[in-house]
């Protein structure tokens, strides 16, 4: 029977990172992907054959940030940064355009999430965030079994004080053995894999009930592009609990005409909003937000609404707001050998939340140097315009 170092469980941009840095250090790991292919919601997808990434991606220029980058540059041993630009974030009103100067005295429910693109400095990316997980992917493809969904966890003396995993069950028939193991996907569906010895009915409740967050992303194709690629918060007059939502477009595309062989441009923008889970569970909710969504575009941008010619609807995976309390190193409690490192548990979003949870599992592996405590326990500002909420 093959024992393996480590196991790692999950999908995206977190699992690919973590297992890329332990590989350098042992060949004896497998990764377990669900799906048939890798990069959960970082992977590339196409909209007009135009290959992008799914869903709006944004990088901040802070502290953290600019740690977390450095880390996946020396992972993929090349640049990553073409340098760091101002976030000019604006809005629509009546009188037009201006500066969005935060949310007064009205935040939205979701403000911890949209907070994240509202830093006041970006990372401008030589490469977009599908092209890091595909090239990581590439790298580990011989460790990599993909349609491997765990249906159960294997312990040994779970009566004990130090329970200890040591098996994993996949697609409901095979047991894989490991030393180590290292969760990265959803920590709801730990209330399905862990026993109740471990996590006890009222634990696994609470993990159910928790709020959590998903993203409702919309990506549209426009004929007629605008010279306008900065960032939009678009919220309306009218008060709802739906919110506002953000996005802005990507460069415009040049092109030729295939029928009267004539220049022509085209464009693609990106938007995202943020529902609770719960709510996701009814199409009538996300509909509801999507109609919003383009009222709004079609407000601030009405001659590039008229010009949609395609557009790709993404409802993310739960992003964040789950409850879990872990062992100071990440592991389950009880558990020494298995590390809790879903990016929902990170108090940081979005792609840089995906990394930094990469990094804090691997500096508790020993992997990588322990990050800095400050820049952890007490994360830098968010935004400047804070000061103006």
């Amino acid at each position: 029977m093959h024992i393996y170092d480590y196991i790692v469980i999950g999908s995206g941009l977190t699992w690919l990172t973590i297992a890329k840095k332990i590989n350098q250090e042992t060949d004896n790991i497998l990764i377990l992907e669900a799906q048939d292919s890798t990069g959960g919601d970082n992977r590339p997808t196409t909209l007009n054959d135009q290959i992008i990434n799914n869903g709006l991606r944004f990088f901040p220029d802070t502290a953290p940030a600019q740690n977390a980058i450095k880390f996946l540059e020396n992972l993929l041993d090349q640049p990553l940064v073409e340098s760091s630009i101002e976030n000019q974030i604006e809005t629509y009103e009546s009188s037009g355009f201006k500066k969005f100067l935060g949310f007064g005295d009205n935040p939205p429910e979701f403000y911890e999430q949209l907070s994240y693109f509202l830093n006041s400095k970006e990372l401008k990316l030589i490469q977009k965030p599908h092209e890091w997980t595909q090239q990581l992917a590439t790298r580990l493809d011989s460790k990599i079994l993909k349609k491997s969904i765990v249906t159960k966890f294997g312990f040994e003396e779970l009566d004990s004080e130090e329970p200890k995993l040591t098996h994993v069950l996949v697609n409901g028939s095979k047991q894989i053995y490991a030393h180590n193991f290292i969760f990265t996907g959803q920590p709801k569906e730990l209330a399905l894999l862990v026993p109740d010895e471990l996590l006890n009915a009222r634990l696994k409740a609470k993990l159910k009930k928790s709020i959590t967050w998903q993203g409702v992303c919309l990506d549209l194709f426009h004929s007629i592009p605008t010279d306008k690629t900065n960032m939009f918060l678009l919220n309306g007059t009218t008060n709802d609990d739906i919110g506002p939502c953000i996005g802005r477009f990507l460069p415009a595309v040049e092109g030729v005409n295939n029928v009267g062989g004539s220049q022509i441009s085209h464009q693609i923008s990106q938007w995202m909003s943020f529902v609770d889970s719960e709510s996701a569970e009814d199409t009538e909710n996300i509909g509801l937000i999507l109609k919003k969504m383009k009222r709004q575009i079609k407000r601030a941008f009405p001659e590039q609404a008229d010009s949609i010619k395609k557009e790709k609807i993404f409802v993310t995976p739960v992003l964040s707001g789950t409850d879990l309390k872990l062992n100071a190193n990440g592991t389950l409690p009880k558990v020494k050998n298995l590390w809790i490192a879903s990016s929902q548990l990170n108090s940081y979003q979005n792609l840089l939340g995906s990394l930094m949870q990469a990094q804090l599992t691997l500096a508790a592996l020993g992997f990588v140097e322990s990050l800095d405590p400050e820049s952890i326990t007490n994360p830098e500002s968010i935004s400047d315009l804070e000061a103006t909420v």
